[in-house]
């Protein structure tokens, strides 16, 4: 059950980081395409919402909850933690890059001040 829990978990965590990750490249096609979803004002404010949420605990210092709560589970199936970041565990298991946190800080800043900017400059349609 713990196990299921944990993989649930990392399938939100994936999805949320493909969200949060593809839409600074999706709205500005979407906005040239003439897309009207894209403009959305529900989706572009959750977007921007989680965006700052990142950013407050990148700041912080503070670990993401999808990650705690995912460790949680791991532990209660007796599956390994994750010794780094979700972000920087996953880009080096699965593309065999080391990744150091000057890097994932370097994306993270490049994604928040592109997701403000499109905010602001391509904002949402109400």
């Amino acid at each position: 059950m713990w196990k299921s829990f944990a993989h649930i978990i990392l399938a939100l965590h994936v999805v949320c980081s493909v969200f949060v990750l593809m839409m600074p490249l999706i709205v500005p096609l979407g906005v040239w395409l003439a897309w009207p979803w894209v403009q959305n004002p529900w989706l572009r404010h959750v977007h921007l919402g989680v965006v700052l949420f990142i950013a407050a605990e990148v700041i912080l210092g503070k670990p993401c909850p999808l990650m705690v709560w995912e460790n949680r589970c791991r532990t209660r199936a007796g599956m390994p933690l994750y010794t780094t970041g979700f972000f920087d565990y996953w880009v080096e298991k699965l593309l065999k890059i080391p990744f150091k946190d000057w890097m994932f800080e370097s994306i993270f800043f490049t994604v928040g001040a592109a997701s403000v900017a499109e905010y602001f400059l391509l904002g949402p349609v109400h």
